[in-house]
């Protein structure tokens, strides 16, 4: 019902009972604070949810929630899970600008949240590799460089079909009349 700041249960299909682990509860008549304890929610559920429910009541228009984190107790009883929704809130009925009920369509996206969640875990840890990977080519080549140019023996690097220079120590420089010039 459109009852701020109850907002009180009329009916729950068996799929909502579902996916909010509440199987074989009667939940009819009772606010949905009784149920959805907010202080247990995780994060700022609660509030979020709150809101949202206001704001429908209030304005008479629909709400879509974005994801939000609200846990539920666990289907044994012991403890709760992390779960994440999507709610679509619609006001219904009425005679004035105010609904008389709120219908509430939940969707349960706490799979899809982990899903993301693993996707960011893996593209930090191939980051991390590349910039690790990136580092050590850097370091190697460094070093190639090095040794080529400190060779006391005239070196270049030639690369690709038509040979191109890559590098060149000042020795090779000499031999070929040209000057030497730090960084270049």
């Amino acid at each position: 019902m459109a009852d701020a700041p109850f907002f009180t249960i009329l009916t729950s299909n068996d799929a909502h009972k579902a996916v909010t682990n509440l199987t074989g509860r009667d939940i009819s008549g009772k606010s949905v604070w009784e149920i959805f304890d907010p202080n247990e929610s995780g994060g700022n559920g609660g509030v979020l949810l709150s809101e949202a429910l206001t704001e429908a009541q209030e304005t008479n228009k629909t709400v879509l929630m974005p994801p939000f984190r609200y846990d539920m107790s666990a289907p044994e009883g012991k403890g709760t899970v992390e779960k994440w929704w999507q709610l679509e809130i619609m006001p219904v009925g009425g005679d004035g600008p105010k609904p008389k009920y709120l219908l509430v369509t939940t969707n349960d996206i706490t799979e899809r949240i982990g899903q993301e969640r693993e996707k960011i875990h893996i593209q930090r840890k191939l980051e991390k590799l590349v910039a690790e990977r990136t580092e050590g080519l850097v370091a190697s080549e460094t070093k190639y460089r090095g040794l080529i140019e400190q060779s006391p023996i005239a070196k270049t690097l030639l690369v690709g079909k038509d040979l191109i220079i890559d590098a060149a120590n000042p020795q090779m420089l000499k031999l070929w009349g040209k000057h030497y010039q730090s960084g270049t």
